[in-house]
């Protein structure tokens, strides 16, 4: 009974998202974030190395869609500029 819900709520939450990127304009993705099962935690974890990943392949549709994702949770753009000796690592 347990899975079955659980099947359940995550279908219904990607659904939720691939309506949420149909309605960016983008509905040949809707199938990608369904299949995948990426609700809305999962789809706070998707950036644009991940995209392609799920079936999104055009560029500028990759950078557009993560740039959506970025905005819908608060998060910061990536800075290409930044140079990896710069970021601090956690050992925790």
């Amino acid at each position: 009974f347990l899975f079955i819900y659980f099947n359940t709520m995550a279908t219904k939450e990607a659904e939720e998202v691939g309506e949420w990127i149909e309605g960016l304009g983008y509905p040949q993705y809707k199938n990608c974030f369904v299949q995948n099962f990426i609700g809305w935690e999962k789809l706070r974890l998707i950036d644009a190395s991940t995209l392609p990943q799920i079936g999104v392949q055009k560029f500028n549709h990759i950078q557009d869609i993560a740039k959506h994702i970025r905005n819908r949770f608060n998060l910061e753009q990536p800075n290409a500029m930044k140079s990896i000796s710069e970021v601090s690592f956690s050992t925790h």
